[in-house]
């Protein structure tokens, strides 16, 4: 769970989550707790919680770097993915 301060200055994070062939966008505010972010992404792609194997990119990282995908798969990375989200 984030630190009251850092819950009062909560903010809206915008995930492309793969629906099908398309994308579906998903706005969560960021002081959305690491199972209820998966129990989201879950319903969105109509797949089980235990079946999700979630990476994730910034808008903002430079395309020419070709970088890959950061792994997304704990509460330690989800805390990291909202910490790096600020910066």
């Amino acid at each position: 769970m984030l630190s009251s301060e850092e819950s009062d200055s909560a903010f809206i994070n915008r995930f492309e989550v793969p629906f099908g062939n398309a994308l579906h966008d998903l706005e969560l505010p960021s002081d959305t707790l690491w199972l209820e972010f998966l129990a989201y992404v879950a319903v969105v792609m109509g797949m089980r919680v235990s079946s999700l194997h979630i990476g994730y990119m910034f808008l903002f990282w430079p395309k020419s770097l070709k970088l890959r995908p950061k792994v997304l798969d704990s509460d330690k990375t989800w805390k990291t993915l909202l910490h790096d989200a600020r910066l």
